[in-house]
């Protein structure tokens, strides 16, 4: 890597720089300034202007480039058009996508159609996989075989097996699984590994993720790490991203938030500012201070949300719970969700649409899949056959099993659960599909219909019961002032209308002229009989109102 360097492997090669090519007969990957990889396997180019064109797995990002690919490519930056017959991605300014496989378009004004999965999120980013895939970030692409991850100012990933990028302009590719992160980072790995963030480093034996200032990751299965300083540990799947956290668990775990710890013996997921993630199964918190404790698939995001699960569930929001026994979904303020498997939408103002898993949040969003996908951020989209998620403004986080993303407007997903972040919600998923907050609409086919198992925590119940005193006090209270006013206005009527007439009553020619003049008395309405001056006199002394 450097100002103008050039890498030429057999095996794996990585090229990164202001002006570099790469040629390699195996995986390649270019980036820079202005770059091009040939590549008859995996390769991946991102720059100013730069174009790829491979056989196997491509992927172009940048200013203004072309993809053309028979598998799997990827193209993303301000003006770009990717024809594949595979798996395909385009995001940007103004992109269309056209692809037999899985397409992901997202930007400014973008277009996609596909009949596979496909994903994409963030201003200006792309991730397409036909396994797990995703991508965030202000500039970046990611496309792989297997599984991927992109996020950053502008980078690309590119892998037959999983990879991930990240940070300011940085691409990894590999054959197995590859890392790529920006700035000053670096990434050694046998099996899966991703690096990313101002100064980090990666070892992994499996698939590990680590992004951030300065950041460490250490797995033998899957693991990803990112954010200001932060370390991962795991021998599963697990990923870490954000100001400082860590990440232990057997399973497939992620972390993400300034201050936040992950542990799981299955799958989960950890971020916000401080929070904690235990899980059997697998499970995924983000938001402030948040905990997430399920037996099967969970994910809870906002300021301080808790979610209790026995099966697939999402919360999302400043303050949310979610319990639910099969797959969640989401929340936004505006915000559809139609999906016949498990779909979640969240944000501005999106719709999702999949017969699989799908999630889509984010200012204007759409998501279409066959199988689960994930979307939050900006304007993005996300859609894939595997695991996939893909968050907006700045950072993602992905791993080959479990997948996360965190930042800015950050997003979770799983392939049971999925989750979204936004305002402030609750949700209680009892099937597959659910959406909350503000004003949403749902449209699903629940697997099941069964009753959630979560118990009410103590602070809800007071919560309740604080309300229900309220409410009845109010109405009370209400009630009391509507009684006072109708005899305050009852008295006044009375006063003008029948004083008068009282000194008149019963004085011979001047008392009674005529039957109109005469009291208006009936049993069934004392309240209209004469009012005399001594009676006026007596209201007004005990008058209390």
């Amino acid at each position: 890597s450097g100002g103008a360097s050039t890498i030429s492997d057999t095996g794996y090669i990585v090229t990164s720089g202001r002006a570099s090519t790469t040629s390699s007969t195996g995986s390649s990957v270019t980036s820079g300034g202005s770059s091009t990889a040939s590549d008859t396997g995996s390769s991946v180019t991102s720059g100013g202007s730069s174009t790829t064109s491979s056989t196997g797995s491509s992927v172009t990002s940048g200013g203004a480039s072309t993809t053309s690919d028979t598998g799997y490519s990827v193209t993303s930056g301000r003006a770009s058009t990717t024809s594949s017959t595979g798996s395909s991605v385009t995001s940007g300014g103004s992109s269309t996508i056209s692809s037999t496989g899985s397409s992901v378009t997202s930007g400014g004004v973008s277009t996609t159609s596909s009949t596979g999965s496909s994903v994409t999120s963030g201003g200006v980013s792309t991730a397409s996989d036909t396994g797990s895939s995703m991508t965030s970030g202000g500039a970046s692409t990611t496309s792989s075989t297997g599984s991927s991850v992109t996020s950053g100012g502008a980078s690309t990933t590119s892998s037959t097996g999983s990879s991930v990028t990240s940070g300011g302009a940085s691409t990894t590719s590999d054959t197995g699984y590859s890392v790529t992160s920006g700035r000053a980072s670096t990434t050694s790995s046998t099996g899966s590994s991703v690096t990313s963030g101002g100064s980090s480093t990666t070892s992994s034996t499996g698939s590990s993720v680590t992004s951030g200032g300065a950041s460490t990751t250490s797995s033998t299965g899957s693991s990803m790490t990112s954010g200001g300083s932060s370390t991962t540990s795991d021998t599963g799947s697990s990923m870490t991203s954000v100001g400082a956290s860590t990440t232990s668990s057997t399973g497939s775990s992620m972390t993400s938030g300034r201050a936040s710890t992950t542990s799981s013996t299955g799958s989960s997921m950890t971020s916000g500012g401080a929070s904690t993630t235990s899980s059997t199964g697998s499970s995924v918190t983000s938001g402030g201070a948040s905990t997430a404790s399920d037996t099967g698939s969970s994910v809870t995001s906002g300021g301080s949300t808790t979610t209790s699960s026995t099966g697939s569930s999402v919360t999302s929001g400043g303050a949310s719970t979610a319990s639910s026994i099969g797959s969640s979904v989401t929340s936004g303020r505006t915000s559809t969700a139609s999906d016949t498997g498990s779909s979640v939408t969240s944000g501005g103002a999106s719709t999702t649409s999949s017969a699989g898993s799908s999630v889509t949040s984010g200012g204007a969003s759409t998501t279409s899949s066959t199988g689960s996908s994930v979307t939050s951020g900006g304007a993005s989209t996300t859609s894939d056959t595997g695991y996939s998620v893909t968050s907006g403004r700045t950072s993602t986080t992905s791993s080959t099993g479990s997948s996360v993303t965190s930042g800015g407007a950050s997003t979770s997903s799983k392939t049971g659960s999925s989750a979204i972040t936004g305002g402030s919600d609750t949700h209680f998923p009892t099937g597959t599909h659910t959406t909350s907050n503000k004003s949403n609409t749902s449209a699903a086919t629940p697997v099941e219909e069964v009753k959630p198992t979560g118990s009410l925590k103590p602070w809800e119940i007071f919560l309740i019961t604080l309300v229900s005193v309220v409410v009845v006090v109010g109405f009370f209270v209400g009630l009391f002032f509507c009684v006072r006013n109708s005899l305050s206005m009852r008295s006044v009527l009375d006063t003008a209308v029948y004083r008068p007439h009282g000194p008149n009553l019963g004085r011979g020619p001047g008392g009674n002229h005529g039957t109109h003049h005469r009291p208006r008395w009936s049993p069934a309405r004392p309240w209209n009989r004469p009012i005399t001056s001594g009676t006026m006199e007596m209201r007004e002394s005990h008058s209390g109102f």
